[in-house]
């Protein structure tokens, strides 16, 4: 049987060394310091984070204790001295209910800052303000104050969110991620519906002669649905990285500072390794801006495309040259 690795790790793979499907860190994606589920309630796992059932929480739309926030851009925070609040608490700065409506599990691109809550902490201890561009992931990969708080919300929607330890990080800090309870501010720029996205490639047009075949290799499966991949034996490994276009859709061309959001089949060349994110309903997202040059052949690529990406074995982080078939299911903005 065949080896399998986590999608996250196909998809660190991918991204190389980018921790994929989180927010954005301070310096890059899937740092500490953000709203990423890799930190843990108080005594509890990443797991049982994750496993907190939205349904059963009391969230609130204000709360007499909540800083004021600046209207500024980036915001800045001035601290009443109030405690932090006992329950989520998600008040609405400003309203635009004309937007699409947040779905659980939906992917989300965001602009944010966030603070601990202290009313000597002036300085956040993240924002995608101060790194210049907005961050996107699937709520489903964000800490329990996030996916049960953005829920409900709408694109446009400028948020002020006061996530309790034990929805957070909890209350011992772990590998630099902020303790106690957490202050965000968050502006909802864009959301995804994962079901929608995972047929993006469906009006592709097909480019003929086949690209795979004639690169040596077996790409199957309907436009729009999971593919299959097969790398015959005799399949000269790539020497540098490659983009073959296989079908070509008519969405907005990847850019060097696009979001990006990636459905794949993986495998590396001797097959050992194979991972679908089909398979799991998680889609892979990158930040152009933050990918190394090898992933940068993806520019250009219009959302929609079935592409082949090849890399080879110095790039990677197997040491195996790999093979993905990818679909650019969104390209914002």
């Amino acid at each position: 049987m065949k080896n399998r690795r986590s999608v996250a790790t196909a998809a660190a793979a991918l991204a190389l060394a980018l921790s994929l499907g989180a927010c954005s860190g301070a310096a890059k994606p899937g740092s500490e310091a953000n709203p990423s589920a890799q930190a843990s309630q108080a005594g509890g796992s990443q797991e049982q984070v994750q496993k907190v059932d939205c349904s059963t929480l009391t969230i609130d739309s204000d709360n007499e204790s909540l800083p004021s926030i600046s209207p500024d851009t980036p915001p800045t925070v001035t601290w009443n001295g109030g405690a932090a609040p006992a329950n989520l608490t998600v008040k609405v700065l400003d309203s635009h209910e004309g937007g699409a409506e947040i779905q659980a599990g939906d992917v989300v691109t965001t602009s944010y800052i966030g603070w601990q809550w202290n009313e000597d902490s002036v300085s956040p201890f993240d924002s995608s303000f101060q790194r210049g561009e907005p961050a996107t992931f699937p709520l489903e990969g964000v800490i329990a104050g996030w996916r049960c708080g953005l829920v409900g919300h709408h694109v446009g929607d400028r948020l002020e969110i006061a996530i309790p330890a034990q929805l957070a990080y909890g209350d011992n800090a772990q590998q630099g991620t902020p303790s106690g309870p957490l202050l965000f501010v968050v502006e909802v720029d864009d959301a995804y519906n994962l079901e929608a996205l995972a047929g993006a490639s469906a009006d592709a047009t097909p480019i003929e002669p086949d690209p795979a075949a004639a690169a040596g290799f077996e790409v199957g499966g309907e436009l729009g649905k999971e593919p299959t991949l097969s790398i015959p034996a005799d399949v000269a490994q790539p020497t540098e990285s490659q983009a073959i276009v296989l079908a070509r859709g008519s969405g907005p061309a990847i850019t060097d500072n696009s979001n990006v959001v990636l459905n794949m089949v993986y495998s590396t060349f001797d097959g050992s390794i194979v991972q679908s994110t089909w398979q799991t309903g998680q889609p892979v997202t990158i930040s152009m801006a933050q990918v190394q040059d090898p992933l940068k052949v993806l520019i250009g690529i219009p959302q929609g495309s079935r592409v082949l990406l090849l890399l080879p074995a110095d790039q990677t982080q197997t040491k195996q040259a790999e093979a993905y078939v990818v679909d650019v299911d969104h390209v914002s903005p």
